[in-house]
């Protein structure tokens, strides 16, 4: 069997060089898909991150118009970490009457919700120079209870001169 001649020195360089930009544009090519994975992976944790945010903030504020807890507290329940509580649907009729519950002002008017301990609570409706009435809620853990509370009444006159008399 014939042997083939050895290459000669000068093709046997440039097949060596050719190897070479071969491997160096193979490295190159993985170079540009690690960055672009890594790209794709910073953005979707930026996307992650800005979606549990966006959770966070909205867990932490009452969109239903409700007395939300604030600071610590109402971190800790937006994680899903907080103690009991019931809801309260407040409404009146009127609408818009001023809400305390056992005995603090909430400033807030119905319709509302509320987010209350556990137990046993005094809820005040009330209008300004018109009068208040007291309604006792009770609710555990979980629960989402509804106060509808008529604030319709009647004016009772009394004379101030007790020898007339009202028809």
């Amino acid at each position: 069997m014939p042997e083939e001649p050895a290459p000669a020195p000068a093709e046997a360089a440039h097949g060596e060089a050719r190897a070479a930009a071969a491997r160096v544009a193979e490295r190159r090519r993985d170079e540009a898909r690690d960055a672009a994975v890594a790209k794709a992976l910073a953005w979707g944790v930026l996307v992650a991150a800005l979606f549990a945010g966006g959770w966070l903030v909205g867990q932490l504020q009452d969109g239903r118009g409700g007395a939300s807890p604030r600071g610590i507290g109402a971190l800790a329940r937006g994680l899903g970490l907080g103690g009991a509580r019931f809801d309260v649907v407040v409404n009146s009729r009127p609408p818009g009457a001023w809400i305390a519950v056992d005995g603090k002002d909430l400033a807030r008017r119905t319709p509302s919700t509320l987010d209350l301990p556990p137990g046993e609570h005094e809820v005040t409706l009330s209008f300004s120079d018109l009068g208040s009435a007291t309604f006792k809620v009770r609710g555990v853990r979980g629960d989402r209870v509804t106060l509808d509370a008529p604030l319709w009444g009647a004016v009772e006159s009394t004379p101030a001169d007790a020898r007339c008399r009202s028809a």
